[in-house]
């Protein structure tokens, strides 16, 4: 066991050597480090030692920090360490700035992180808790959530998670060995014949498979140890969009109801044992959009879309993750390989486009990979979030640098980073703007060529990056930008035949 954890230590240092901000020794790193590490083990037997205490919960949940046993930003829900790294909004940056250079002594008013500062919001405002009282302190929160919330949450559900539609509990019994080509043998009596690993991560595997129950094509993702997360989140999603689809009159409203019920992945079932679970999902056989992209990309030697294509997708993509905010769930890690197209093959399109036609409304991407979400309805008005992960470059600067966000700041992030991708051809990089000039906050260093709609990109990345405080004027943007953008494809001649190349392209 020694010898583990040295070689996990080791692998620590060299990632921070790749991810850190300052240039350091090996050496330097390795003292840094070591009380850190033995910190996180010491949290990490103290987790186990609570999961022990609470077998009789029915449920054998993960802790995310065990998932993640490189992670050094990993909280609790209610870590006094978050309440104290509440990442104010670019505005209230740069105006604290001004306001601290005319200070005598601000060295007590900065938190610093990396090669930037971040200080702390004047007295009164509420969104944040590091000199206002615990009654109108912010509430941070983990994500993906920790442990003992997960157990918390799940164990006082009404009605109670194990009655869940396709919820299969066999705890007593241990994962079956899955293999390519062969049949599993589910213990409902359903039979799933395996072809082949399509996705695999650290904890979990993706097998494309096909069910006894009607041959439907479907994916099997196998974690160990068991995660009910997902399946979790997957039922809350199906459950309040159909609620959701009741609040509107029949007839109001068609195109926003039919997107809702296609954006999100659907899943079939969940089997819980005592050392893993499976979660069988529906199965977009189109590929990621990264593969979509890739492939274009290859097909026409070109390093990026053209501007309607991509605003095609975007538009799809605002589309979905509204649906999700929308009923207070946030996804967590929006990124190109957690997008599956989804274009219906046998459609005609008309030449112009046109949201409300049925035709083009076949042709939608599907969230998947719920692993990250979170459910807000569980948790305070006022919460803000903290990452519970790794982070990696091509993260949100709050997330790098272990600080607490707005709920919907890191899927706007992550929805940005996928439009600089389709537009530019490269990944996103954001630098502060003149806070004089231009008000403040975040825009991306790439600039705009001279033939694109460059009012409507200007809008919609300043809205992605520096996101307002109030959601509702967030879904008023949204719509805005949207509908700005579906005026723009409907003058595109092209973009039928564009789409209907991509359905040829993608499909596998």
């Amino acid at each position: 066991m020694d010898a583990i954890r040295r070689q996990q230590l080791r692998m620590q240092i060299v990632q921070e050597c790749y991810c850190g901000t300052e240039i350091l020794s090996f050496e330097e790193l390795r003292a840094q480090l070591q009380h850190r590490y033995c910190r996180n083990q010491q949290r990490l037997d103290e987790v186990k030692q609570e999961e022990a205490d609470n077998e009789k919960v029915g449920l054998r949940i993960v802790s995310h920090y065990d998932r993640q046993k490189t992670s050094y930003h990993g909280i609790g829900s209610h870590s006094e360490e978050a309440r104290q790294n509440v990442a104010p909004t670019p505005a209230e940056t740069a105006q604290l700035d001004r306001h601290n250079e005319e200070a005598s002594d601000n060295s007590n008013n900065n938190i610093r992180t990396g090669h930037h500062h971040y200080h702390q919001p004047p007295h009164g405002d509420t969104r944040t808790t590091t000199t206002t009282t615990s009654a109108t302190a912010a509430h941070v929160a983990s994500i993906p959530p920790a442990s003992h919330f997960i157990r918390t949450k799940l164990a006082h559900l009404s009605p109670p998670f194990q009655s869940y539609t396709g919820f299969h509990d066999f705890t007593p019994l241990p994962l079956k060995r899955i293999q390519a080509n062969k049949i599993l043998h589910l213990e409902d009596g359903m039979a799933v014949r395996i072809f082949h690993k399509i996705a695999q991560g650290g904890f979990a595997r993706v097998y494309l498979a096909e069910t006894s129950k009607g041959n439907a094509s479907c994916a099997i993702k196998v974690e160990t140890p068991a995660n009910p997360w997902e399946f979790y989140i997957l039922r809350q999603l199906q459950t309040r969009l159909i609620d959701h689809d009741d609040r509107y009159d029949k007839g109001d409203a068609v195109t926003e109801r039919r997107l809702w019920r296609q954006s999100i992945i659907q899943a079939y079932g969940f089997y819980l044992y005592n050392d893993g679970s499976y979660l069988v999902l529906e199965h977009a056989n189109q590929g990621t959009l990264l593969d979509c992209f890739n492939a274009y990309r290859t097909q026409h030697l070109r390093s990026t879309m053209p501007e309607t294509l991509a605003l095609f997708f975007i538009i799809r993509l605002l589309q979905a993750v509204q649906t999700i905010h929308a009923v207070g769930i946030i996804h967590g890690d929006i990124k190109m390989d957690n997008v599956m197209v989804a274009f219906e093959e046998q459609s005609t399109l008309p030449q112009r486009f046109d949201d409300s036609d049925e035709e083009w409304q076949k042709q939608y991407l599907v969230l998947i990979d719920f692993g990250r979400a979170m459910d807000l309805t569980l948790l305070p008005d006022n919460v803000y979030l903290k990452a519970d992960w790794s982070p990696q470059p091509a993260d949100s600067l709050a997330v790098r640098q272990g600080l607490a966000f707005r709920p919907r700041a890191i899927d706007y992030y992550g929805l940005a980073s996928i439009a600089h991708w389709l537009l530019f051809g490269k990944a996103m990089s954001i630098v502060e703007k003149q806070a004089q000039k231009e008000g403040g906050g975040w825009q991306i260093q790439e600039r705009w060529k001279r033939y694109w709609h460059s009012e409507l990109w200007q809008q919609l990345f300043e809205l992605l990056l520096n996101p307002p405080a109030d959601d509702k004027l967030s879904d008023t943007l949204i719509a805005k930008v949207t509908k700005m953008g579906q005026q723009i494809l409907q003058q595109d001649k092209n973009l039928a035949i564009r789409v209907a190349q991509l359905i040829v392209q993608s499909s596998y």
